[in-house]
């Protein structure tokens, strides 16, 4: 009788689990697939920053050492946390 109706069509449980795994495994592999490819932009973004934040502050220092260098003065005092890196807090 089902075949007299073609969208009722009767198939195994086993055959239909294989399909549905099959299909979720697609699933997967393209969110993947779909995860790689929207995550790289923002990685490179986030390189670029980084990138930038350390150029303008190695530039800063070197321009202020060809400065201090070039009028005479003396170089700056080293901050505390610097000085202090290694030897623990006094007390």
């Amino acid at each position: 009788m089902a075949a007299d109706f073609l969208q009722s069509t009767i198939i195994a449980p086993q055959i239909f689990v294989d399909q549905m795994l099959q299909l979720v495994i697609a699933i997967f592999i393209g969110m993947h697939f779909m995860l790689a490819l929207l995550a790289f932009p923002s990685m490179t973004a986030m390189l670029n920053t980084l990138t930038i934040m350390a150029t303008k502050d190695y530039r800063r220092s070197v321009s202020l050492s060809v400065l201090l260098a070039t009028t005479g003065m003396p170089r700056l005092p080293q901050p505390l946390e610097t000085r202090m890196s290694g030897r623990g807090m006094p007390g």
